[in-house]
């Protein structure tokens, strides 16, 4: 009752109960402008298990708070209709680079060119993990036989490893 008197003092006349509160209710759910100029993000997939994508994607209403504020998302297989890799401001780039595959290692070539900041994110991408060990061989891609890490190819500006990476870093 003590509030409601505030109010009708500070208004000049009555105020109702349900005035007060869907007026308190709009001032506390009015957010923080997001950034003006949001950072184009992109999400890169060289060879590997797709972990680090899970474990970003995991992040649950953070990656959605970036993705709403600070950043596009211009590039990710998994979460974007783009095929073809845009000029960006950083790559994130998961999983190594199959020597075997052409495709593949004119990706991260093209990754280097159009992104201002590549980032290796996770072990196979930051040194090679467990692929770099493979013999080759599987059911289905025989000829993929040997896996380097993203480094060996091209500058990368950031290293995030960890199979797969912790949701906090």
């Amino acid at each position: 009752m003590e509030l409601l008197n505030s109010i009708k003092k500070t208004m000049g006349g009555e105020a109702k109960p349900a005035q007060v509160a869907t007026e308190k209710k709009v001032e506390d759910t009015q957010e923080a402008k997001p950034v003006a100029n949001k950072i184009k993000l992109g999400h890169v997939h060289m060879s590997g298990c797709t972990g680090c994508l899970v474990s970003v994607a995991d992040n649950y209403m953070g990656l959605i708070k970036i993705l709403d504020d600070y950043a596009d998302l211009v590039y990710s297989l998994t979460l974007a209709d783009v095929r073809h890799i845009p000029e960006m401001d950083v790559a994130l780039v998961e999983g190594s680079v199959c020597i075997q595959d052409h495709e593949s290692v004119e990706e991260i070539k093209e990754t280097r060119k159009k992104a201002k900041i590549v980032v290796a994110l996770g072990s196979c991408a930051s040194y090679g993990n467990i692929t770099r060990f493979s013999r080759g061989g599987q059911h289905n891609q025989p000829q993929h036989e040997s896996f380097l890490p993203i480094g060996d190819f091209i500058d990368v500006d950031v290293y995030i490893p960890g199979c797969p990476r912790a949701r906090s870093s």
